[in-house]
C-alpha cells in the first residue's frame, strides 16, 4: 500500500494518456511526481481539506521560489543583451538563445504568478478541487485525464525555469 492514507483501491499503475506521456519529459518529468502527490492525497474520490492546504500551501512555496529565480535569470539576460558588443552579427547564436531564455523566464513567472493567484483567490478549498476532478456524470478515465491536466499545468513554473 502506498501513500499516506489508506485506499480501497490498490493496483497497477494507471496507464497515462498519449498528451501525458508526450509532454512529461518535455517538462522534465515534473508532472508524473506531481501526480505522484495528487494520487495519494486524493483518495476514493475525496481530498481532505487540511492535507489539501497542506499541498497547496508547499506548491505555492514553489511557485514563489521559481518566480524569484526566473526573475534573477530575466534580468541576467537583459544586461547580457544591453552589452553593446552582443549585438554584433558573430554573436547572433548567443543573442537568439538569451532571447528565448528570457521567454521561457518570463513564461515561468506568469504561470507561477496565476497559479498562486487561483490558489489564493479559491482554490484554496479541496471541495472546489473534487468538484473539478470529480464531476457528477464522470467517468474514470475523464477523471485521470483531469488529473493528468492538473498536474501539468502545476508543472509549467518548473519546467519554463529549466528551460530557461
Amino acid at each position: 500500500m502506498s501513500g499516506k492514507h489508506p485506499k480501497s483501491f490498490e493496483g497497477a499503475k494507471c496507464k497515462r494518456g498519449l498528451l501525458f506521456r508526450l509532454v512529461s519529459p518535455l517538462l522534465f518529468f515534473a508532472p508524473e511526481v506531481n501526480l505522484a502527490a495528487f494520487e495519494d492525497i486524493f483518495v476514493d474520490e475525496v481530498i481532505r481539506n487540511r492535507t489539501w492546504k497542506v499541498f497547496a500551501s508547499n506548491m505555492v512555496d514553489g511557485f514563489s521560489d521559481y518566480i524569484t529565480y526566473a526573475t534573477i535569470l530575466l534580468n541576467a539576460n537583459v544586461v547580457y543583451l544591453a552589452i553593446p558588443s552582443v549585438q554584433g552579427p558573430s554573436s547572433s547564436v548567443a543573442s537568439m538563445v538569451s532571447m528565448m531564455s528570457m521567454i521561457t523566464s518570463l513564461g515561468s513567472i506568469v504561470a507561477g504568478l496565476l497559479l498562486m493567484r487561483w490558489r489564493k483567490t479559491g482554490g484554496e478549498y479541496a471541495e472546489e478541487v473534487c468538484n473539478y476532478l470529480y464531476p457528477k456524470k464522470g467517468s474514470l478515465s475523464r477523471v485521470r485525464r483531469r488529473t493528468e491536466k492538473l498536474a501539468v499545468l502545476y508543472s509549467l513554473p518548473y519546467a519554463l525555469l529549466l528551460w530557461a
